[in-house]
């Protein structure tokens, strides 16, 4: 993200897989995971769970979109 010019203040969506149930306590524990990036005010944010992800250690695979305006010329 910091290569292209970008930072956490432009990230406009986040969607996160995470490995756990449809339930508020697995919700609630990776929701200020995610949100500790970001100020208070944070970008939408969506959440999905699952039983197993990719790796058996994974527990959490975050997507990051972020709009930067481009370099004036």
């Amino acid at each position: 993200m910091n290569d292209l010019g970008a930072n956490y203040a432009d990230v406009c969506k986040i969607l996160a897989v995470y490995q756990g149930d449809c339930g508020a306590a697995d919700l609630n524990s990776n929701l200020p995971i995610r949100a500790s990036y970001f100020s208070t005010v944070g970008p939408a944010s969506t959440g999905v769970p699952l039983p197993v992800l990719a790796y058996e250690s994974m527990v959490i695979e975050i997507d990051a979109y972020a709009m930067v305006n481009p370099p004036a010329e």
